[in-house]
């Protein structure tokens, strides 16, 4: 408990508002007179009001013994730590998703155009045979028509 209560002589007075109003920029030093009193005055009791604080979180911080405050910082640096980390890994886990959805639909395109492509090669598959017989049959009933117009053109020329 003589821990607990802050000897006065240890924590100093808070600086009053004449010493803050001496070194004030150009810009508050050209407002009113009234204007600089009224600041000056909130000023100082801003001080006061920040001494009283300082004074009462020195006290509450004296109570606290030495090993719970660090036990309780490393505890907090390990769940900001453990959160980033998670945070980092959620990220990653994300755009791995991303990437694997993107790949997915790609391959979905992909199935279907072969599966257009294979139901036009087994149509030509089918069809392929008899169009070639026909071009063959038409190959050759032209070989034969133009054999008869060279014999008849022989003929010709061996009857002149």
């Amino acid at each position: 408990e003589a821990k607990s209560a802050a000897p006065e002589s240890a924590i100093s007075s808070p600086p009053r508002a004449a010493s803050m109003t001496r070194s004030q920029p150009d810009f508050i030093s050209n407002k009113s007179s009234e204007q600089s009193i009224r600041d000056a005055k909130q000023i100082s009791e801003l001080s006061e009001k920040m001494f009283t604080l300082e004074k009462k979180l020195s006290a509450l911080d004296d109570i606290v013994p030495d090993e719970v405050k660090a036990d309780h910082v490393d505890s907090m640096v390990g769940d900001m730590f453990n959160f980033v980390n998670l945070g980092k890994r959620t990220d990653g886990c994300e755009r791995t998703l991303e990437a694997h959805s993107k790949l997915m639909d790609t391959l979905r395109k992909e199935l279907k155009e072969i599966k257009s492509y294979s139901f036009y090669l087994e149509q030509l598959k089918q069809n392929s045979t008899k169009d070639l017989r026909a071009m063959i049959d038409g190959l050759v009933s032209d070989m034969s028509e133009k054999t008869k117009e060279l014999r008849e053109h022989k003929n010709r020329i061996t009857s002149l």
